[in-house]
């Protein structure tokens, strides 16, 4: 048992990287969508990020930066078909962060981690965010002049009739 306790603290990382790779690749290759290109690219992302898995414990806050500048980039070029292996890979990029900064970069690996949770929400199309920004009560100031603005705000109902209850007033949700 001792043995086992000291392989793994000496070469567990290098086992989880193994193994974080090893999942990616098998779920690129098993991916009928992706033209041969798109292959080539996912599994050297792949074995790029299972590279830097081995030194993770030297470098949380540089992965955690990854996975949020990749997320905020995945607009622009799109889902390249391994969105569960991404998602994994900021699993042990957030626990990482978390285990092994302290002091102002525990607070900087908070800030990330949030972050990267509201551009993760804004972009899943199935979200309640994305659900509610592709509404009809949704509304940006300026948008007739062509402007994109960031913000934008969510028009609230309201019932002027005193005579029909409210869903609140009745017990519902509201």
């Amino acid at each position: 048992m001792d043995l086992l306790r000291r392989g793994l603290g000496r070469y567990g990382d290098v086992l989880l990287a193994a193994v974080v790779v090893l999942l990616g690749l098998l779920q690129t290759i098993l991916d009928n969508n992706l033209s041969s290109t798109e292959i080539a690219l996912n599994s050297a992302i792949a074995v790029g990020l299972g590279v830097l898995l081995v030194f993770r414990r030297r470098i949380a806050l540089l992965l955690l930066a990854l996975m949020l500048a990749s997320a905020l980039a995945e607009p622009l070029i799109g889902e390249s078909g391994n969105g569960e292996f991404f998602g994994l890979f900021v699993l042990v990029a957030v626990y990482t962060a978390a285990a092994h900064t302290e002091s102002r970069r525990m607070w900087l690996a908070g800030a990330m981690t949030a972050v990267m949770a509201g551009v993760v929400a804004v972009n899943d199309p199935e979200s309640r965010v994305a659900k509610l920004k592709a509404g009809a009560r949704n509304y940006a100031l300026l948008t007739e002049l062509q402007t994109r603005p960031r913000t934008s705000y969510l028009a609230a109902l309201r019932n002027p009739n005193t005579e029909i209850p409210s869903p609140r007033e009745e017990g519902g949700h509201g």
